[in-house]
C-alpha cells in the first residue's frame, strides 16, 4: 500500500488494465493508496457525489475500487491533491503517466 496521507481514512484500490489488438483486457498492476476522503471530496464534484453522500455505495465504503486507471498517474494526482509530492515524482517517465 502506498500511504499518501498518514491520517487517511479511505483506501483506493486501482487496477491498471491494458488491451491487446483483439480488445482483450488484462491486468497490468494493482495498487492501493491510503488517502483522505475529505481531500478528494473537496477536489472534485464527481468525488463529492461519489464519496460524500450515501447516494452512491462508495459513500459508505472504506475501500473503493478504480478500474482501468494508470497507476502512476493516479499516484501523482493523489500526491498533488494531498500536498505530498516527493522528489521522485518529478522523475517518472512520461510513458508511465500517459
Amino acid at each position: 500500500m502506498i500511504i499518501i496521507d498518514e491520517k487517511g481514512d479511505l483506501v483506493i484500490r486501482v487496477t491498471e488494465l491494458t488491451r491487446d489488438d483483439g480488445g482483450e483486457r488484462s491486468v497490468v498492476g494493482v495498487e492501493e493508496f491510503r488517502v483522505r476522503r475529505q481531500t478528494l471530496i473537496e477536489a472534485s464534484i464527481v468525488w463529492r457525489k461519489m464519496l460524500g453522500s450515501l447516494t452512491w455505495a462508495e459513500g459508505s465504503q472504506d475501500t473503493v475500487n478504480f478500474e482501468d486507471d494508470p497507476l502512476k498517474s493516479t499516484e501523482i494526482l493523489f500526491r498533488v491533491l494531498h500536498n505530498a509530492v516527493s522528489e521522485d515524482t518529478y522523475e517518472v517517465p512520461i510513458k508511465d503517466i500517459w
